[in-house]
């Protein structure tokens, strides 16, 4: 397969005064940024890269974007670090742009007409989940969701 994001690309496409884009770590992160983009967009030919097709632009600059993100995280492995003035800041858990970009915004890509699935569990079972006739309920939660008369969603019941 080609490589068809790099860490020269990384590097020119972000253009971050006086930050060294080199060595082992971007090369690492722009691999991984790569891999993940393939694994999650696997709508897209990627066996024909190579072969004439190329990678559209806002999934590349998307990618690009993510592997900056991800060279930039490992200055705050815990998700913490510093602004410019000093004070602590949160990483944020995900970039919409970076979403957008990939085409992996929300819970999928949508597909005018395609139905919506429901909400998948969590690892302890509770979650929003749809019963044989279409109405929604919290599973393992001990309640539900229900509808009023104005079709207004509430819930019902639970712990």
């Amino acid at each position: 397969m080609a490589d068809w994001l790099t860490p020269a690309f990384v590097a020119a496409h972000v253009d971050v005064e006086g930050t060294p884009l080199t060595g082992p770590s971007l090369a690492n992160v722009t691999a991984a940024a790569s891999a993940y983009v393939q694994r999650i967009r696997d709508d897209l030919p990627w066996s024909l890269l190579g072969f004439g097709w190329k990678v559209p632009p806002d999934i590349k600059l998307g990618a690009a974007m993510l592997a900056w993100r991800l060279y930039q995280r490992r200055a705050a492995p815990l998700g913490i670090t510093t602004s410019p003035t000093g004070d602590p800041v949160e990483i944020l858990r995900s970039d919409p742009d970076i979403a957008r970009l990939l085409g992996i915004e929300g819970s999928g890509r949508f597909v005018f007409g395609a139905p919506r699935d429901p909400v998948a569990p969590t690892s302890s079972g509770s979650g929003i989940r749809l019963d044989e006739d279409g109405t929604p309920y919290l599973a393992g939660a001990g309640g539900g969701i229900a509808l009023d008369d104005d079709g207004t969603p509430y819930l019902t019941g639970g712990a």
